[in-house]
């Protein structure tokens, strides 16, 4: 709730729906003439919070960046070796996302990511690999010419510190 004077009146109380009224005038106006247009404005306001909350989630992850660990030469080449096999398809702002992604600069991993929201052969190799369109997914290419694809966050973020923590 909002609360507000006009010029003398007793403070009125204005709901979310008043002030985005006021806030988003045009697209109020547009409503008389399309009954629709209540949907359209609903619409409007979902990808705003949704583009705001996405610059929020990647500012949090630029200001909290977890330091690497340290490894002695060798080992983080050998490191660098096993994880060329390994892409990460990822969407930029998805939590999700941004906690493997996390995970991935705390071990030292320099693992090939690839956006398959704005990258159209990302994307394509995503689903034809995969089966979905479902991110992060962690793309594994085996020695033998197999590929496992791994969806869930968590299960990823296991694997990684299981097969890179110790290296």
């Amino acid at each position: 709730m909002i609360d507000r004077c006009d010029g003398g009146q007793p403070i009125k109380t204005m709901c979310f729906r008043e002030f985005f009224k006021l806030f988003c005038r045009p697209l109020w106006a547009a409503q008389t003439a399309n009954p629709d247009s209540e949907k359209i404005s609903l619409g409007f306001t979902m990808r705003i919070i949704h583009w705001f909350l996405g610059l929020l989630i990647l500012f949090i992850d630029w200001l909290t960046t977890p330091k690497s660990i340290q490894r002695p030469a060798e080992m983080q080449a050998d490191v660098n070796e096993q994880s060329r096999s390994i892409t990460l398809y990822q969407y930029k702002a998805c939590p999700f996302c941004v906690k493997v992604r996390r995970s991935l600069k705390r071990l030292s991993l320099p693992i090939e990511t690839l956006d398959a929201k704005r990258c159209d052969t990302a994307k394509q190799e995503l689903l034809a690999g995969g089966g979905k369109l479902k991110v992060p997914c962690l793309k594994i290419e085996e020695g033998e010419g197999g590929t496992q694809w791994m969806y869930d966050s968590k299960d990823i973020i296991e694997y990684l510190e299981q097969r890179f923590a110790e290296a």
